[in-house]
C-alpha cells in the first residue's frame, strides 16, 4: 500500500480500479508541407477549425443540460471565442503561406506563444489558463490528423482515470456512470479541469507528481478528493474504512437534498 499526497481538486471518496490514460501529446508528422500547396493546407486547417468549434459547442450544450452552474459552460464559451478570433486564423494562415509550414505545425506555432505567456504569469488562476490553449491545440491537431480518443467511451465497469493531465473538455466528457474519479500528475485547484470536476461532482486529486508511473491499469486505488490523498493498492482495513466513509458521505448528501 502506498499513500500519495496531492492537491484536493474536487471533494468525495471513491474506490475503483485505475484506468491509465495515455497522455502523450499528438505527434506532428512533419513541419513543412510537401507534394501539396499552401491553399490545400489552409483548407485543411479551416475544416479542422470548424470541426473543433462544433465539438466545443456540443460540450457546452452537454454541460448546460447536465448541471445548472452557468460558469462551467462559460469555460467552453471562452474556448469558442479563442477559436473564433480572426487573429488565430490569420496567424496560422500566414505561417502556412509565408513559411510553408504544414497545417499541424502552423497551429502549434501559432498557439504556443500564448501557452508560454500564460505559464509565465505569477497569478495561479491566470497561469492555469494555459491548459485552455493546450486543450484547443490538441483538439485542432486531432481533427487535422483524423484522430479520436474513444477508449473511455468503451468502458464496461467503473474506473478511476489516472493521467498526466486532463483538459477541460476531457473532464467535461467523462462518462459519470463509468468514470467515478480521477488523479493527475499535474494541475491545480483553480484549473478549469478542477472547476468542471467540482461542478460534475467527480472526486479528484491533482498535482500528485508521478502518479502515472506509480499506478498500472487495473490497480485498485482510493481517491480522497476531500483531503487530497490517493492510496495505491490499499489493504483490506483501508478499503473498509473508505467504504464506510463513502457511505456516510452519500447518506449526508441524501439528507441535504431533502432539506
Amino acid at each position: 500500500m502506498e499513500i500519495k499526497k496531492g492537491v484536493p481538486a474536487s471533494p468525495g471518496v471513491v474506490i475503483a480500479q485505475a484506468f491509465v490514460l495515455d497522455s502523450e501529446d499528438v505527434r506532428i508528422p512533419h513541419r513543412h508541407f510537401a507534394n501539396t500547396t499552401a491553399e490545400v493546407e489552409i483548407k485543411r486547417f479551416k475544416k479542422a477549425l470548424t470541426a473543433t468549434m462544433s465539438e466545443i459547442c456540443e460540450i457546452r450544450d452537454k454541460i448546460l443540460l447536465e448541471q445548472s452552474d452557468p460558469s462551467v459552460a462559460a469555460i467552453f464559451v471562452v474556448h469558442q471565442k479563442i477559436l473564433e478570433d480572426d487573429r488565430l486564423t490569420r496567424d496560422v494562415c500566414d505561417l502556412i503561406s509565408e513559411r510553408s509550414y504544414s497545417a499541424e505545425y502552423a497551429v502549434s506555432r501559432a498557439l504556443r506563444p500564448h501557452i508560454k505567456r500564460m505559464q509565465g504569469l505569477e497569478d495561479d488562476y491566470l497561469r492555469e489558463r494555459a491548459g485552455d490553449f493546450r486543450d484547443i491545440e490538441r483538439r485542432l491537431l486531432r481533427n487535422l490528423l483524423g484522430q479520436r480518443r474513444e477508449e473511455l467511451g468503451s468502458l464496461k465497469h467503473q474506473v478511476i482515470v489516472v493521467a498526466r493531465d486532463l483538459t477541460p473538455s476531457q473532464t467535461a466528457n467523462l462518462e459519470r456512470s463509468t468514470v467515478v474519479g480521477f488523479a493527475t500528475d499535474v494541475g491545480g485547484r483553480t484549473s478549469h479541469s478542477a472547476i468542471v470536476a467540482r461542478a460534475l461532482e467527480i472526486p479528484a486529486v491533482v498535482a500528485l507528481g508521478d502518479i502515472t508511473t506509480d499506478v498500472s491499469g487495473g490497480d485498485l486505488i482510493v481517491v480522497d478528493g476531500s483531503r487530497g490523498i490517493v492510496i495505491v493498492e490499499p489493504d483490506e482495513e483501508t478499503v473498509r474504512k473508505y467504504e464506510h466513509l463513502g457511505d456516510d458521505i452519500h447518506a449526508l448528501e441524501a439528507r441535504l437534498a431533502q432539506m
